[in-house]
């Protein structure tokens, strides 16, 4: 019993295997032509839409790189202006030191003239004092002894 037991049970099983094999049916050549067919078709709508997609990409890196030219373009005039200012400032400076330096330049020149005929004047007269008080002194050398050393020395006589 035991021996007749295992053997239905081992049938049912191999039944069970047997009943999920299932035959494919027969595909003719046709219809593996009309498939390559399709496949190729999907592929070229795959190329397709790539080649799209990096025409896009190709726009849009063009549309960027333009987009950076007029960046860099501001950056340039604003730089440009930047050193315009700086140097029309500077330009300011320098025009109204030497503007606000003239009238004192004229007054320091005007006190140099002056001062420098005061010189003169003084000068002349202080040697013609000093001409006059030498002449003296010679006078007094003659009846002076000591005098006339001392102008000797000096080398005045």
């Amino acid at each position: 019993m035991k021996h007749v037991l295992g053997f239905l049970v081992v049938m049912l099983c191999c039944q069970s295997i047997s009943w999920g094999y299932e035959t494919a049916p027969r595909i003719s050549d046709r219809e593996i032509v009309e498939r390559l067919t399709k496949l190729e078709e999907g592929q070229k709508a795959i190329l397709r839409e790539i080649d799209n997609r990096f025409e896009s990409m190709d726009n849009r890196f063009e549309s960027i790189d333009k987009r950076f030219d007029q960046l860099i373009n501001i950056m340039v005039a604003v730089i440009c202006a930047f050193a315009g200012i700086v140097a029309v400032t500077i330009g300011f400076a320098i025009w109204d030191r030497r503007t606000m330096i003239r009238p004192f330049e004229t007054k320091v020149r005007m006190i140099e003239g002056r001062l420098g005929a005061v010189e003169s004047e003084s000068k002349n007269f202080d040697q013609d004092k000093l001409n006059r008080l030498i002449e003296a002194m010679k006078k007094l050398a003659s009846g002076n002894q000591e005098i006339a050393e001392a102008l000797r020395s000096f080398k005045l006589l």
